[in-house]
């Protein structure tokens, strides 16, 4: 499922996606590549793998469609659920 926010979220946010659970912390400062800053909005949600907090940032005018696995468990391209054959 995906989401349509536009604009920085206020922290305390709840949003439910495929019964994972993302609180939005307030905006998250961000230096683009040429220099300029913008703010993102900012998320902390419970990996779908370990269970282990993490935090993430999502663009302010951007569909909704965060990761649900923290970075050490990242997959990108498989679902939560998926098995994946080895070949």
């Amino acid at each position: 499922m995906k989401i349509g926010f536009e604009g920085i979220l206020p922290a305390g946010v709840l949003v439910t996606i495929d019964g994972q659970r993302y609180h939005s912390s307030g905006p998250v400062p961000h230096i683009k590549r040429d220099g300029g800053q913008i703010d993102l909005n900012g998320w902390t949600t419970d990996c779908a793998e370990c269970g282990k907090k993490f935090d993430l940032a999502t663009a302010p005018s951007a569909v909704f469609s965060p990761t649900r696995r923290c970075p050490s468990h990242r997959k990108p391209g498989q679902r939560i659920g998926e098995k994946v054959e080895a070949r």
